[in-house]
């Protein structure tokens, strides 16, 4: 009996130790991670810089064309890098007092939102102390993810916001297919992904930020909505 809870203890041991090692090595890697991508963003602001000089000296609706593509290119890579940065927890958040309808018109205005889809909001424009630019970075994702999820299929991305009584709720609803029972408990974890291309820390990445603003974040599967509840006050 002594021998069989000495080799039952010896099995914890070696699990805790094989664990702690992984931590580890998820952390230096985060790190790097970090490390790399903060790099990655100067040569990244130089392009978008030198395409606005392009703009601005050269009246030529060749050229536009192009920068224009290299500038969608360019967010497309900052929009990976921040989901990078996101995940590993490198983003300290810069709060100040603004809107959700800011919030959403920022995310809008970094997607481009094919003619088959319908934008509906129905927001109304209550003020919230947060880091504007993640929150957004949170409606970018879930939008994203609606847009691919309706495909080339007529949809509807419904947005929408209601004032509680400490909070504000932004719930963002679309029309496609609903989320499977195997995938929904899922959608949070790291790396984890549905599609083709993509890092697939999208979501988890949403899920950080919405806990460093300790809110937090509800998805209905049929019909797909994402519920993100943040307080309304400083935290």
């Amino acid at each position: 009996m002594a021998q069989l809870l000495g080799k039952i203890e010896l099995e914890k041991m070696i699990a805790v130790t094989e664990e702690k090692i992984k931590n580890e090595r998820f952390i230096a890697i985060g790190e790097l991670s970090a490390r790399i991508v903060h790099d990655m963003k100067n040569p990244l602001n130089v392009i978008l810089a030198s395409c606005s000089i392009m703009n601005n000296i050269l009246d030529n609706n060749a050229v536009k064309k192009e920068t224009c593509r290299i500038n969608r290119n360019v967010k497309r890579i900052y929009h990976q890098i921040n989901e990078i940065l996101d995940y590993v927890g490198t983003r300290p958040l810069v709060s100040k007092v603004t809107s959700i309808r800011n919030i959403i018109d920022l995310s809008l205005d970094s997607l481009n939102i094919p003619n088959n889809i319908e934008i509906k909001i129905n927001v109304k424009d209550v003020k919230i102390y947060c880091d504007e630019e993640k929150l957004a970075t949170v409606c970018i994702n879930i939008i994203l993810n609606a847009v691919q999820a309706i495909g080339d299929q007529k949809g509807v991305i419904e947005i929408r916001s209601y004032e509680l009584t400490n909070d504000v709720s932004i719930e963002i609803e679309n029309d496609g297919p609903p989320i499977s029972s195997e995938v929904l408990p899922k959608i949070f974890d790291p790396l984890f992904t549905t599609k083709q291309s993509g890092t697939g820390l999208g979501l988890s990445g949403v899920k950080t930020i919405i806990d460093q603003h300790n809110g937090m974040i509800i998805v209905n599967p049929n019909p797909v909505v994402f519920k993100i509840i943040i307080p309304t006050q400083r935290f």
